[in-house]
């Protein structure tokens, strides 16, 4: 048994001692080595460990929490927790996990990323800097940087279960900027359980998207209009529209753009939904959620049609589901796990499936529209209706089937679920991504809809 799988066997030990019916302990221990850039130079390089235990436990009905970073912290949080159960809400026939059909998901772990020198991620992050530089002159590698780092995490509780993960992760990107005349900039950025990347590559992308854009015209024409949402802008739009209406305790409640449409038709039959947490080389895949749940992939919407929503264990008590493996902890307005909250519905790896074809032949089949790369404003959008109004500052116009000049920014209103019934296409460029403000893993590609109003 490793150190901090006997740690949290103490813990739980005097949780039951101190008068708990019933109680789980998480740990996680996450190292992270990071390289910050700024100005063309690395501004700075850190190390960042983040240890600690969860603390979960019933009395009664009600639940109480509390977490602490040390063992001999976490013996005393569990007088905390038992003195704040009696004000939590009640949480009718909910138990903590008894679940053993656990399964280890592909490509999580990587010896490269463990084993990797400080000097080696200096001259990482040095290669970005170098190829956007040679881009163009006027390029200013302005941002950007890369974590490496590995993960341990598990579970206990009285009920025997006993369960741990490991896994590496690597991330790098850059926001360049051209200074000429006007200002212009690009980004480009890879997430990986490995050092599978080309790191010049994204310092060519980022200078490169930044000369693109760079001396906007004005969108002549506006109106409903076919978008190409690349990528990127669809991982913005997902995470602030999509993804929140498609947790059970929204859609059980009427907070959904979904609620009781279960069984009918709500996307284009063109695509599915997935959510996958034994995804191979997910971002957040591991063989169980944050709560002992076993990782699953989840068909939410299939071929259009609504199959499903997501649930932790919480909702999935309240409202008599079965939890989908989708307890996550991670606290508001934070993309990453911690053991400083309890857990809550949070989408583990979620991808749009279906007939893909190239980008490029995405766009052939478009006369006139645009492509857009970000999007702002997609955080005030209203989940329970799908409506948004939004603003583009990164795109370009499509004529003839090919993507021509960039635009100056324009507005893109509409309502995500009805432009997901239009879908034009979906392209073959996934790339794998997290939640800007919320906890969210994804896979998503380039996807072409119409029905958004565009307005230069």
């Amino acid at each position: 048994m490793d150190e901090m799988m006997a740690s949290a066997e103490r813990i739980l030990k005097r949780a039951m001692e101190s008068g708990a019916d019933s109680a789980e302990i998480f740990y996680m221990d996450r190292k992270t080595d990071s390289y910050s850039i700024e100005k063309n130079v690395i501004n700075f390089t850190s190390g960042n460990v983040e240890r600690g235990f969860g603390i979960r436990l019933l009395v009664g009905p009600k639940i109480g929490f509390s977490y602490a970073t040390t063992e001999e912290k976490a013996l005393k949080a569990v007088e905390e927790a038992i003195r704040l159960t009696p004000l939590s809400k009640e949480r009718t026939n909910f138990h903590f996990s008894t679940r053993t059909d656990f399964k280890t998901p592909d490509k999580t772990w990587n010896e490269k990323v463990v084993g990797i020198e400080p000097q080696e991620g200096a001259d990482l992050a040095k290669q970005m800097i170098e190829a956007a530089l040679e881009v163009d002159r006027d390029i200013n590698a302005a941002d950007g940087g890369i974590d490496i780092g590995q993960y341990h995490t598990g579970i206990v509780n009285n009920e025997g279960l006993s369960v741990s993960d490991r896994g590496t992760f690597a991330h790098a990107g850059l926001y360049a900027v051209l200074e000429r005349d006007e200002v212009s900039a690009g980004e480009e950025f890879v997430l990986s359980r490995a050092l599978d990347m080309d790191f010049a590559e994204i310092g060519r992308k980022a200078a490169e998207l930044a000369v693109s854009f760079h001396g906007p015209v004005k969108l002549e024409r506006s109106g409903k209009i076919p978008v190409v949402f690349a990528n990127t802008a669809l991982n913005q739009m997902f995470e602030f529209i999509t993804v929140p209406a498609l947790y059970g305790d929204a859609a059980e409640r009427g907070e959904s753009v979904y609620s009781g449409k279960n069984g009918e038709k709500v996307a284009d039959s063109k695509i599915s939904i997935v959510d996958d947490g034994l995804m191979p080389g997910g971002i957040t895949s591991q063989k169980m959620d944050d709560e002992g749940i076993p990782s699953r992939r989840n068909v939410i919407i299939e071929n259009g049609e609504l199959k499903r929503f997501l649930y932790d264990m919480a909702s999935a008590s309240e409202f008599g589901k079965e939890p989908t493996g989708n307890g996550i902890r991670a606290q508001r307005l934070s993309g990453k796990n911690t053991f400083k909250a309890p857990p809550v519905t949070g989408a583990r790896n979620i991808t749009v499936e279906g007939s893909t074809v190239e980008r490029d032949k995405l766009i052939s089949e478009i006369d006139y529209g645009i492509l857009v790369y970000s999007v702002l404003g997609a955080h005030t959008s209203n989940p329970a209706s799908g409506d948004f109004s939004v603003n583009a500052g990164h795109l370009f116009l499509i004529e003839n089937g090919e993507v021509t000049k960039p635009l100056k920014s324009a507005m893109l209103g509409g309502n995500l679920p009805a432009a997901l019934n239009s879908v034009i296409g979906v392209a073959d460029d996934y790339k794998v991504m997290s939640g800007h403000i919320y906890f969210m893993g994804s896979k998503l590609p380039s996807i072409a809809v119409n029905g958004v109003n565009v307005t230069g």
